[in-house]
């Protein structure tokens, strides 16, 4: 992973780095960009993966969503990348499914996503925290979404990643950190596969140990 941009750019991002006492990042490889500027970063845990249970729940109270049966929630941020397949992997897993957005069809169109080109039915302009109870109540989770895998990981629920168009370029490192850091690597898929029974798999080897041990390393190691 490399800075990507020119070198007028980089030189204002280094200036303006360098104004702060300390600079931290999510991704590993970030580190190493930032050295290539000569800025000491540290890389720190998501804060989402700081933050306890209790925390995200006692947001739930302000949820207003109903929710009626066993689920497999599916949220995307690209709706092309590799979603076919999810009929058949909840009738696998046995479960409904349900997905959401936190836009409207309107900026769909914008963006090319037909009905055509993505059938899946999807509630539209979904409140944080109706979002945050269908994530919570979930038997399974399939996302696109960084954000979406760490509260997987913080309510261990079973999950895969759909890799999608993702590389080094938009996003990539930062879900392979965290999925590394967890011993969850095998949970990101190129696509929806049946076959991958990776749901089967996600029982959390680390996770509660890593929790503790990386809110400890996050915190202190950062205020060095």
């Amino acid at each position: 992973m490399h800075f990507i941009g020119t070198d007028s750019q980089k030189n204002t991002l280094k200036n303006h780095l360098s104004k702060f006492n300390y600079v931290s990042v999510r991704e590993k490889r970030g580190v190493d960009i930032c050295r290539e500027m000569g800025i000491n970063a540290q890389w720190v845990i998501d804060p989402i993966l700081l933050t306890t249970k209790d925390t995200f729940k006692e947001l739930l109270k302000n949820a207003v969503c109903e929710l009626k049966e066993d689920y497999l929630f599916y949220y995307f941020i690209d709706p092309y990348g590799g979603t076919d397949g999810l009929e058949n992997l909840c009738k696998t897993c046995g479960v409904g499914y349900h997905g959401t957005l936190t836009a409207d069809s309107n900026l769909l169109t914008h963006m090319g996503v037909t009905k055509e080109k993505y059938p899946y039915v999807m509630e539209e302009n979904c409140k944080l925290e109706d979002w945050l109870k269908y994530i919570i109540n979930s038997k399974y989770i399939v996302t696109d979404s960084f954000h979406g895998v760490c509260l997987a990981i913080v309510f261990h629920i079973p999950f895969i990643y759909i890799k999608g168009n993702r590389d080094e370029t938009n996003g990539l490192d930062r879900i392979t950190t965290i999925l590394e850091e967890f011993d969850l690597s095998f949970a990101l898929v190129n696509n929806i596969d049946v076959k991958n029974r990776c749901f089967s798999f996600a029982k959390y080897p680390k996770a509660g140990k890593t929790l503790e041990v990386g809110y400890v390393l996050s915190v202190v190691e950062a205020t060095y």
